[in-house]
């Protein structure tokens, strides 16, 4: 049985990981170094873990190296699943539109550098526990920016969250999407990326997350075409 892990090398002699920011599996004792994780298009840890299985199955059904780091390079993200849209003053969008739920939120935080995220947190308030969501967001982002008929329940959370840890997480309330990008965009710095990533439905404000998604790359759109944020 190969051995997945994306933090640190197993050991075992059929084992898939990343060292030193490389994809490797190794099958039997011999190793096969692959792409940097830097250079795939898909993000987060979790798509470096789906990375390395869909590797090891490749290689060990006989794919030549050289064929399984091309299709690793070619393979672009699906619509509204942290899907990049954009940058303008070096400040990058992405939509998560997808993200409905708390868990996805935690897996696409990891794939931005902790302290340059700016998140949009909202929609239709499902009742989902938001502990764990808090204690990622206020470890990993800059802003929260919370939105719809969620937000007010998700701003408190990450302000419980703040006082507890110290976090200098800053959240912002807004009452739609719409204002909630451009508050974003406010606080945005170079180096960020503003990332939609809701962790809600979307039935609040649109008819499903597509349409959600759809808006925040229209928005994202018009400030790239501007050459500016805001």
């Amino acid at each position: 049985m190969c051995r997945v892990d994306v933090r640190q090398d197993p050991g075992t002699p059929c084992a898939a990981f990343v060292r030193d920011g490389r994809l490797v599996v190794r099958l039997d004792g011999a190793e096969h170094v692959l792409v940097p994780t830097d250079d795939l298009l898909i993000k987060g840890e979790h798509n470096e873990e789906n990375a390395l299985v869909a590797s090891a199955v490749a290689l060990e059904l006989g794919v030549a190296d050289k064929d399984v780091c091309r299709g690793l390079l070619a393979f672009s993200p699906l619509e509204h699943r942290i899907e990049p849209c954009g940058e303008v003053s070096g400040v990058r969008f992405v939509n998560d539109s997808k993200a409905t739920n708390t868990d996805s939120v935690e897996k696409a935080l990891t794939a931005f550098r902790p302290g340059n995220i700016v998140v949009l947190l909202g929609g239709h308030d499902k009742g989902t526990d938001l502990t764990s969501l808090a204690h990622a967001v206020a470890a990993r982002c800059r802003v929260a920016v919370c939105y719809g008929a969620a937000g007010e329940r998700i701003a408190r959370a990450l302000e419980d969250e703040v006082a507890a840890s110290g976090s200098g997480l800053e959240v912002v309330r807004e009452p739609h999407l719409r204002e909630a990008f451009s508050a974003a965009c406010g606080r945005a710095q170079a180096g960020d990326v503003v990332l939609l990533s809701p962790a809600c439905s979307s039935f609040d404000e649109f008819h499903n997350m597509e349409e959600r998604g759809e808006l925040f790359k229209h928005l994202a759109a018009e400030r790239v075409a501007a050459g500016r944020l805001c």
